[in-house]
């Protein structure tokens, strides 16, 4: 069991139309991960949004293909 503290929220739902991200870098097993969280915080399913990652002051670039991992909460 692995308890982590909240990601910071990066686009709170007011903001988002509903769609809320929370985001932050952590570092695993000697690499830097980019973790992120998507909320629906409305009652239909969201469509159409992208995200774009713009160049950083780190110099971090992607090492492969964006992982997805999709979990449902009822």
């Amino acid at each position: 069991y692995n308890c982590r503290p909240p990601l910071p929220v990066v686009l709170p739902s007011s903001t988002g139309q509903g769609l809320q991200i929370s985001a932050q870098l952590t570092h695993r097993e000697g690499q830097i991960f980019y973790s992120l969280l998507f909320e629906n915080n409305t009652q239909v399913p969201l469509d159409g949004f992208m995200i774009q990652f713009n160049k950083n002051t780190f110099g971090l670039a992607a090492a492969g293909p964006l992982q997805v991992v999709i979990k449902h909460v009822n």
